[in-house]
Protein backbone atom coordinates (compact mmCIF):
# COMPACT_ATOMS: atom_id res chain seq x y z
CA UNK A 1 0.00 0.00 0.00
CA UNK A 2 2.87 2.32 0.33
CA UNK A 3 4.25 2.10 -2.81
CA UNK A 4 1.02 3.16 -4.03
CA UNK A 5 0.74 6.10 -2.16
CA UNK A 6 4.26 7.16 -2.79
CA UNK A 7 3.84 6.86 -6.59
CA UNK A 8 0.89 8.41 -6.30
CA UNK A 9 2.60 11.42 -4.35
CA UNK A 10 5.65 11.03 -7.19
CA UNK A 11 3.19 11.52 -9.90
CA UNK A 12 1.38 14.36 -8.60
CA UNK A 13 5.02 15.95 -7.73
CA UNK A 14 5.49 15.41 -11.44
CA UNK A 15 2.31 16.65 -12.80
CA UNK A 16 2.51 19.93 -10.93
CA UNK A 17 5.87 20.78 -11.76
CA UNK A 18 5.64 19.54 -15.32
CA UNK A 19 2.53 22.25 -15.44
CA UNK A 20 4.49 24.95 -13.99
CA UNK A 21 7.00 24.69 -16.64
CA UNK A 22 4.47 25.72 -19.08
CA UNK A 23 3.66 28.72 -17.24
CA UNK A 24 3.97 31.76 -18.99
CA UNK A 25 5.29 35.37 -16.80
CA UNK A 26 6.21 38.59 -17.34
CA UNK A 27 9.82 37.53 -17.02
CA UNK A 28 9.38 35.79 -20.42
CA UNK A 29 7.78 38.37 -22.12
CA UNK A 30 9.98 40.91 -20.63
CA UNK A 31 12.81 40.60 -23.74
CA UNK A 32 10.00 41.96 -26.26
CA UNK A 33 9.36 45.13 -24.64
CA UNK A 34 10.17 47.71 -26.30
CA UNK A 35 11.02 46.26 -29.33
CA UNK A 36 10.69 47.25 -33.48
CA UNK A 37 10.79 44.45 -35.85
CA UNK A 38 10.98 43.88 -39.54
CA UNK A 39 9.94 40.58 -41.37
CA UNK A 40 7.02 39.15 -43.73
CA UNK A 41 3.95 36.98 -43.30
CA UNK A 42 3.53 34.31 -45.80
CA UNK A 43 -0.10 32.93 -45.50
CA UNK A 44 -2.04 30.41 -47.25
CA UNK A 45 -4.52 32.03 -49.40
CA UNK A 46 -7.51 29.42 -49.56
CA UNK A 47 -8.87 31.01 -52.70
CA UNK A 48 -6.05 30.84 -54.82
CA UNK A 49 -4.70 27.83 -52.68
CA UNK A 50 -1.00 29.77 -53.03
CA UNK A 51 1.04 30.95 -50.33
CA UNK A 52 1.19 34.62 -50.62
CA UNK A 53 3.61 37.08 -48.41
CA UNK A 54 3.62 40.40 -47.67
CA UNK A 55 6.49 42.81 -46.25
CA UNK A 56 5.82 43.97 -42.21
CA UNK A 57 7.19 46.21 -39.32
CA UNK A 58 5.93 45.66 -36.09
CA UNK A 59 6.37 46.89 -32.94
CA UNK A 60 5.90 44.97 -29.32
CA UNK A 61 5.69 46.76 -26.25
CA UNK A 62 4.76 44.33 -22.84
CA UNK A 63 3.27 45.79 -19.94
CA UNK A 64 0.59 44.11 -16.98
CA UNK A 65 0.89 40.56 -17.90
CA UNK A 66 -0.08 41.78 -21.74
CA UNK A 67 1.76 41.86 -24.99
CA UNK A 68 0.38 44.51 -27.66
CA UNK A 69 1.64 44.30 -30.89
CA UNK A 70 1.57 46.85 -33.52
CA UNK A 71 2.17 45.47 -36.96
CA UNK A 72 2.01 47.51 -40.20
CA UNK A 73 2.03 46.50 -44.05
CA UNK A 74 4.17 47.36 -45.91
CA UNK A 75 2.24 47.15 -49.64
CA UNK A 76 -1.53 46.96 -47.33
CA UNK A 77 -1.53 49.93 -45.05
CA UNK A 78 -5.55 48.99 -45.20
CA UNK A 79 -4.66 45.70 -42.71
CA UNK A 80 -2.58 47.47 -40.43
CA UNK A 81 -3.88 46.11 -37.31
CA UNK A 82 -2.96 45.94 -33.45
CA UNK A 83 -3.29 42.95 -31.49
CA UNK A 84 -3.31 42.57 -27.39
CA UNK A 85 -2.80 38.98 -25.96
CA UNK A 86 -3.05 38.99 -22.22
CA UNK A 87 -1.22 36.16 -20.18
CA UNK A 88 -4.65 34.44 -18.19
CA UNK A 89 -5.26 32.08 -16.02
CA UNK A 90 -1.79 32.20 -13.87
CA UNK A 91 0.23 32.14 -17.39
CA UNK A 92 -1.58 28.92 -18.62
CA UNK A 93 -3.28 30.92 -21.35
CA UNK A 94 -1.56 33.06 -23.97
CA UNK A 95 -5.16 34.79 -24.77
CA UNK A 96 -7.80 32.69 -25.06
CA UNK A 97 -5.13 29.94 -26.30
CA UNK A 98 -4.09 27.30 -23.61
CA UNK A 99 -0.62 26.56 -23.38
CA UNK A 100 0.25 23.38 -23.68
CA UNK A 101 4.35 23.74 -24.02
CA UNK A 102 6.83 26.14 -22.88
CA UNK A 103 10.64 25.68 -23.56
CA UNK A 104 13.76 27.59 -22.80
CA UNK A 105 16.88 26.54 -24.69
CA UNK A 106 20.01 26.89 -23.83
CA UNK A 107 20.48 30.17 -25.89
CA UNK A 108 17.76 32.03 -24.72
CA UNK A 109 15.22 31.30 -27.37
CA UNK A 110 11.81 30.45 -25.94
CA UNK A 111 9.55 28.64 -27.68
CA UNK A 112 5.54 28.37 -26.76
CA UNK A 113 2.92 26.22 -28.33
CA UNK A 114 -1.16 26.82 -27.85
CA UNK A 115 -4.24 25.62 -28.95
CA UNK A 116 -7.34 26.39 -29.43
CA UNK A 117 -10.25 25.77 -31.21
CA UNK A 118 -11.59 28.17 -33.96
CA UNK A 119 -13.18 28.01 -37.31
CA UNK A 120 -11.41 28.64 -40.50
CA UNK A 121 -12.07 28.67 -43.96
CA UNK A 122 -15.91 28.28 -42.03
CA UNK A 123 -14.87 25.29 -41.03
CA UNK A 124 -14.47 23.99 -36.97
CA UNK A 125 -11.00 23.23 -36.20
CA UNK A 126 -8.55 22.72 -33.66
CA UNK A 127 -5.19 25.72 -34.26
CA UNK A 128 -2.08 25.14 -32.76
CA UNK A 129 0.03 28.37 -32.78
CA UNK A 130 4.19 28.38 -32.09
CA UNK A 131 5.53 31.65 -30.68
CA UNK A 132 9.35 31.61 -31.11
CA UNK A 133 11.18 34.77 -29.79
CA UNK A 134 14.58 35.90 -28.41
CA UNK A 135 16.51 39.15 -27.97
CA UNK A 136 16.83 39.16 -32.16
CA UNK A 137 14.21 36.91 -33.89
CA UNK A 138 10.18 36.48 -33.47
CA UNK A 139 7.87 34.22 -34.92
CA UNK A 140 4.48 33.30 -34.78
CA UNK A 141 3.45 30.07 -36.71
CA UNK A 142 -0.51 29.26 -36.75
CA UNK A 143 -1.17 25.40 -38.04
CA UNK A 144 -4.57 24.38 -38.40
CA UNK A 145 -6.55 20.83 -38.26
CA UNK A 146 -9.81 20.76 -39.65
CA UNK A 147 -12.49 18.81 -37.05
CA UNK A 148 -12.34 15.01 -38.26
CA UNK A 149 -9.10 14.72 -39.39
CA UNK A 150 -5.87 13.89 -38.31
CA UNK A 151 -3.41 16.27 -40.78
CA UNK A 152 -2.69 20.00 -39.96
CA UNK A 153 -1.03 22.30 -41.94
CA UNK A 154 0.40 25.83 -41.84
CA UNK A 155 -2.01 28.54 -42.26
CA UNK A 156 0.17 31.59 -41.92
CA UNK A 157 3.54 32.16 -40.58
CA UNK A 158 4.66 36.04 -38.67
CA UNK A 159 8.41 35.79 -38.79
CA UNK A 160 10.60 39.11 -37.80
CA UNK A 161 14.15 40.38 -37.41
CA UNK A 162 14.93 43.01 -34.47
CA UNK A 163 15.91 46.15 -35.80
Amino acid sequence: MKKYITLAIALVTITAYAQLENLVTNEDISILNNTQWVGKLMYLDYSSGIETTLKTKMQITTKNNKITMNTQYVYEPSANNKDTIKLKKNGTYFGNEKIIEKTVSKNGVTTILTTFKARDNNKPATLFKTYIFSGTEFSVTKEVQFENTKERFVRNKLTYTKL
